[in-house]
């Protein structure tokens, strides 16, 4: 019989047992849970309506977790509270596993802490749960370390090709002399090959380490892959049919084209060939490509002595070489696998090779057609011309040793492939320069039929004009154009036979030379020195020192310098009108199509890459010191065109009124005033054109360099008072106020062509006057300031816009041809003055905030 009570007394005493060992688990747990070494956290993911992961709330956190994050004790808050910014990738994170169950293991930075962790996230419970356990590790210490890491391997890596530069390109100059004997031309090849082969392995590793700090992301171009792939792999057919081993090549042309990077695509290529080769004595070497619809396949198999099942989980592993295996050579680095599945990777494809120890392999690389697998900014629209010899050359000469016997043709072979690469290029460059002189031509030929017909035009629209006059007008006009026409053809004359642009491919050409490293700056100017005219400097500090004083023709720079390097080098020549058009070639040890693009979008004309050739880069810089001018040519016809419109209109005006008195002079009879007002006018018109002729006779004794000054002691103060007399006149029929001239600290006489000096004080005035509306001001003033004279003419007229002002004083400027905007001009006067204070060992500047803003001329001279 039971007692009553006892069960519940039995109840009470087993729960007060579980109870205590529940506490004894928990402590032990909660024991457990703060001695791990890892931060750990259970979060619940609060979602919207729509089943969006917004938040979370933290429901526990042990003590490692405060240490490491610095965010204290969040029990109980949501990650908003505490963090200001939840970055996207822990919310997808945290979403993923939720939702699929599936943990997952990351690294991450953390931006809002900035740290880095390993982060092993997992779902607690079944479907449905919005519970994540996350255990993480700060791994910021050892992340720091290997950015550093990659930093140094990379900066050493690149420090390589300088050197790799000279040495090579020392070798090659000394085998292109003919009259070496067979021995030092057999050690220089040795060389040669080891220097290409030390290339190749910088290559590789500085790919490895672009792609771990994830700058390898490629350029991916529309391209044939049929016949690239084809072209690729036949260039090692020669080798491998030397060894007695069957190539077969099978790559038909695709449906379409697919988007691969070039650059990548050819390392996948080579290395797999180069491997089946190397591990293969007899059979056959195969290389298949095939369309599959939404993807392709490329399969390079062999006959060679396979792989052993042990070995195949390993072979991508980086470093890991095949132990204990019959090849050609035990010689490698165990990467050239590792680096093709990273770059088939990039093309977000994958690589799996099928092998049978002693019954060959079979290496299969898939990648996807189309490009939805592509990044916008990876994407080209254009096939490039590809060029495969330059990065075949290391694999080919690797290869090579591998023969049984290497023999001096076979080496001859490697040579003569290495010198048509170099030779590829320079044509290639060649044919780019010939292309843009076709377009110069076709552009000067459009040209010309523009200004045929628009002189065409012109002549129908006086024509028109001519048919409403009397036939005394009709007389003038046509003496006009006679008159105008031989005006034109003397312009044209001077013009063309004192300015004709001078052949920069000739030794009149001058270089500026940019590089740090004295052993390269040595190496290129005797290089270059032999073809054209060449300077040197240190760094881009000092470049541009020189280019002030003397702009060159071309500028190679190196990029790598130190005070200013070569792409600020480049950014100040290119926000300089003075400069922006000077071709620059830059030249770097940073390997990549990423650092050529963004030398070409920092305004370089051309990036090269060391090492690079002596033949490519003579042709490289030919080749621009060629399209440059070309482009001077386009230029000077511009403005020959230009100008025989202006001095067309600028003689006819003033001829047809001269023309008109002379004829009424003749048959009528005019009374006293009127008689001397046609006299005036005749004489104010034929003082025009006497001054545009001397102008043009100017123009051309500057541009022929005979223009010389006659000095005289010349007192200034009452040169520009007289000055300034003759144009009060001008001024108060334009309702404009010529102010009071004031000269401050200026006494006595100073040496100079005092007619000169007054002809560039007359061109300022006349342009002041012409370019200031009614109402407006012209000021002129004159102050000694230190050992210099300075002379202003400032005005409120229509001003200058900040585009042109760098172009005031070329000749035939543009903003002074004639519109329905200007008052006129020839655009030559400014374009005279400065030479001519130049002449005087002054300078001259320009000044304006902007169209209508007026603008000040400043003329300073030494006392």
């Amino acid at each position: 019989m039971t007692v009553p009570g006892e069960n519940e007394s039995e109840i009470i005493a087993s729960l007060r047992a579980e109870i205590v060992q529940l506490r004894a688990s928990e402590e032990k747990y909660r024991a457990l849970f703060e001695s791990i070494d890892e931060g750990f956290c259970v979060i619940d993911l609060i979602y919207n309506d729509a089943d969006e992961l917004l938040d979370w709330r933290y429901v526990e956190t042990n003590q490692v977790f405060d240490q490491q994050t610095g965010l204290g004790f969040v029990i109980g808050q949501t990650a908003l509270e505490v963090i200001p910014v939840v970055e996207p990738c822990w919310i997808e994170l945290f979403d993923r596993v939720a939702k699929t169950g599936e943990a997952e293991r990351i690294e991450r930075h953390n931006a809002a802490v900035n740290r880095w962790y390993s982060c092993y996230a997992s779902r607690i419970g079944g479907d449905g749960s919005r519970q994540i356990a996350v255990v993480f590790d700060d791994i910021t210490d050892r992340k720091q370390a290997e950015i550093a890491q990659r930093a140094l391997f990379s900066n050493i890596s690149h420090e390589f090709r300088t050197p790799l530069t000279l040495l090579m390109g020392g070798i090659e100059a000394v085998l292109d002399d003919r009259t070496i004997t067979l021995d030092h031309r057999s050690d220089l090849e040795l060389a040669y090959r080891s220097s290409v082969q030390l290339l190749k392995l910088v290559n590789v590793l500085l790919d490895f380490s672009r792609i771990e700090a994830g700058q390898f992301r490629g350029v991916f171009y529309p391209i044939g892959l049929g016949s690239f792939t084809a072209e690729l792999a036949s260039v090692f057919r020669s080798t491998i049919e030397q060894a007695g081993i069957q190539f077969t090549i099978d790559c038909p042309t695709l449906p379409e084209a697919v988007y691969v990077d070039p650059e990548m695509w050819e390392k996948i290529v080579f290395n797999l060939l180069s491997n089946a080769f190397k591990f293969t004595s007899e059979g056959e070497i195969a290389v298949r490509l095939t369309w599959k619809g939404d993807r392709v396949e490329l399969v390079v198999q062999d006959t060679g002595i396979g792989i052993s099942e042990t070995e195949l989980p390993h072979l991508f592993d980086r470093f890991y070489q095949v132990k204990a295996v019959k090849g050609r050579s035990f010689e490698g680095s165990g990467i050239g696998l590792s680096l093709v599945q990273e770059l088939v990777k990039l093309h977000g494809g994958t690589i799996v090779v099928d092998s049978t120890e002693g019954n060959g392999s079979c290496f299969r690389v898939t990648i996807p057609t189309g490009v939805a697998h592509l990044s916008i900014d990876q994407i080209a629209v254009t096939s490039p011309f590809i060029p495969t010899a330059m990065g075949a050359n290391a694999f080919l000469e690797e290869a090579l040793r591998w023969l049984p016997e290497t023999s001096l043709d076979s080496r001859s072979q490697f040579s003569d492939i290495q010198r048509s690469g170099s030779n590829t290029q320079a044509r290639d460059s060649n044919t780019q320069a010939r292309d843009l002189d076709t377009q110069a031509r076709d552009l000067d030929t459009q040209a010309r039929d523009l200004d045929t017909q628009a002189r065409g035009s012109n002549t129908q629209t006086r024509d028109s004009n001519t048919q409403a006059r009397d036939l005394d007008t009709q007389a003038r006009d046509l003496d006009t154009q006679a008159w105008g026409s031989d005006v034109q053809m003397r312009g044209l004359e001077v013009r063309s036979q004192s300015s004709e642009p001078k052949s920069l491919s000739s030794k009149t050409a001058r270089i500026l030379l940019v590089d740090d490293n004295l052993d390269m700056r040595n190496y290129l100017y005797r290089l270059l020195n032999q073809r054209w005219e060449v300077e040197t400097a240190a760094n881009g500090a000092i470049a541009l020192d020189r280019i002030q004083q003397n702009p060159p023709d071309l500028i190679l720079s190196d990029v790598m310098m130190p005070e200013v390097d070569g792409f600020q080098l480049l950014q100040t020549l290119r926000s300089d009108p003075q400069t922006e058009s000077i071709p620059v070639i830059l030249l770097s040890a940073r390997a990549g199509e990423e650092s050529t693009i963004e030398g070409l979008e920092a305004g370089a004309d051309d990036y090269l890459i060391k090492p690079f050739s002596a033949r490519e880069l003579i042709a490289r810089v030919e080749s621009q010191l060629h399209m440059s001018q070309l482009r001077q040519e386009r230029s000077t016809n511009r403005f020959k065109t230009e100008f025989l419109k202006t001095i067309t209109h600028e003689l006819q005006a003033p001829l047809a009124t001269i023309l008109a008195w002379a004829r009424l002079l003749q048959t009528q009879s005019f009374e006293p005033a009127r008689f001397i007002r046609a006299l005036a006018s005749i004489e104010r018109n034929a003082t025009i054109q006497a001054e545009l002729v001397k102008n043009l006779l100017d123009i051309s004794s500057i541009l022929s360099g005979d223009l010389h000054l006659k000095p005289q002691l010349v007192e200034f103060v009452p040169l520009v008072q007289n000055t300034i007399a003759q144009f009060q006149d001008r001024a108060a029929a334009k309702q404009i106020q010529l102010l009071d001239f004031t000269a401050i600290g200026i006494h006595g006489t100073m040496s100079a062509d005092g007619d000169r000096l007054r002809q560039v004080l007359s061109i300022l005035l006349d342009n002041a006057i012409k370019f200031t509306p009614p109402g407006g001001q012209v000021k002129v003033q004159l102050e000694a300031i230190e050992s210099q004279m300075q002379l202003t003419v400032s005005d409120t007229g229509i001003g200058i816009a900040p585009e042109f002002l760098p172009r005031v004083f070329d000749r035939f400027s543009q903003a002074e041809i004639p519109s329905r905007h200007s008052p006129g001009g020839v655009g030559i006067g400014l374009a005279i003055a400065r030479p001519l204070v130049e002449l005087h060992h002054g300078t001259i500047e320009v000044e304006s905030d902007g169209e209508g803003r007026g603008a000040t001329f400043i003329i300073r001279l030494p006392l």
